[in-house]
């Protein structure tokens, strides 16, 4: 018999049972069932596993250096890293010394690396930006090593003004370029189609749904979804529909948006 408060000797009892929402990833969160608040917290259920796959997108298209990448996918990834190398820091300093050899770092970097340049590149063509930028970038880098090195040589002969001089002209240009980088990374980039593909799959698609009350759904299905072709989304999206996660209305939409792409 259960007590007034919906508890009982032992155990908790619970007016609305929990049903797993489980992604096809394996991963799993919970929604309540009951009929007034299920589709909610379907929705919530995406929206949360979805953002929560865009900190990894980056490691999963690796060697994808086409298509685009939005803000929430770059920055999450970078957030991710930054906390990753924080850890293996603080790790190789404890165990092999502020001096020894930062294994665990290092192997952090080699696993990183292309996928930072990856989705870098994305995120620039987000931004309908070429990303040989990066290129430019890395000569910089070089150039101005070599010059700095130049120039500690020979910085008491004749010579050594002019490398000196180079050298602060190129340490400006890195600056310069530095920030540029910096605000291209940050802003969003066009809702419609560029020369690079369409919008990513986690921001809003032009003639598609708004975003907006109900957002989160669509950016969790949709998230949910990409790397497939247009029509095997569809599929996908008509499956969610069935189950009660889309509104018929919701599923028009993304279709017509979808089926541009053909």
């Amino acid at each position: 018999m259960r007590s007034r408060g919906g508890i009982m000797p032992g155990r908790l009892v619970s007016s609305t049972t929990a049903t797993p929402c489980a992604s096809r990833r394996g991963h799993s969160l919970f929604y309540p069932s009951s009929s007034s608040l299920g589709q909610h917290a379907k929705r919530a259920c995406l929206l949360v596993q979805g953002k929560i796959m865009l900190a990894f997108n980056a490691l999963r298209r690796a060697f994808d250096f086409r298509g685009r990448s939005s803000r929430a996918e770059y920055w999450q990834f970078v957030g991710c890293a930054a906390l990753a190398g924080i850890a293996t820091m603080t790790f190789d300093a404890t165990v092999f010394g502020w001096y020894g050899t930062p294994v665990l770092s290092l192997l952090l970097l080699t696993v990183l690396l292309i996928p930072a340049y990856s989705v870098t590149m994305r995120r620039l063509h987000d931004r309908d930006h070429s990303a040989w930028i990066i290129v430019v970038v890395w000569a910089l880098n070089f150039l101005g090593t070599f010059l700095m090195k130049f120039y500690s040589q020979n910085q008491f002969t004749a010579i050594g003004p002019i490398a000196r001089f180079a050298w602060f002209a190129i340490t400006g240009l890195q600056l310069g370029l530095a920030c540029y980088m910096l605000f291209q990374l940050t802003q969003a980039g066009a809702k419609e189609d560029n020369r690079f593909g369409p919008p990513p799959s986690d921001e809003p698609i032009e003639g598609g749904i708004n975003f907006g009350e109900a957002g989160g759904l669509a950016k969790g299905v949709m998230a949910k979804v990409s790397g497939q072709d247009p029509l095997a989304q569809i599929e996908r999206l008509a499956k969610l529909r069935d189950e009660g996660v889309l509104t018929g209305e919701e599923f028009d939409a993304q279709k017509a948006s979808l089926l541009k792409r053909l």
